[in-house]
């Protein structure tokens, strides 16, 4: 360990070092769990799209959608995607704010 950190830790109050160091080492630990598990999961779904194994599943849901089309529910989509555009965000943020 080096110097300074050593001395940073040994400056701590003893409680600090029995209660909180314990912590922060967990949640340390927990964090890096949590980076490889969703690294690992975007590696999975990269393969299969790379290999293109989710074409069918896409197609379905493409089909699905098609299905569903209705004039209405086009303009009430059109509706929602116009929700974010940034001039209405900072719109609502700013209501919202005061």
């Amino acid at each position: 360990m080096p110097k300074l950190s050593k001395e940073l830790i040994l400056a701590l109050p003893k409680w600090a070092r029995e209660h909180l160091l314990p912590v922060l080492l967990t949640i340390r630990s927990a964090g890096f769990l949590f980076a490889v598990l969703a690294l690992w999961l975007f590696a999975t779904l990269a393969y299969g799209i790379l290999a293109k194994e989710s074409f069918t599943f896409d197609q379905q849901i493409l089909l699905t959608l098609r299905e569903l089309h209705r004039p209405l529910l086009a303009v009430v989509m059109l509706g929602l995607t116009y929700i974010g555009q940034p001039i209405v965000l900072l719109s609502i943020s700013t209501g919202l704010g005061i």
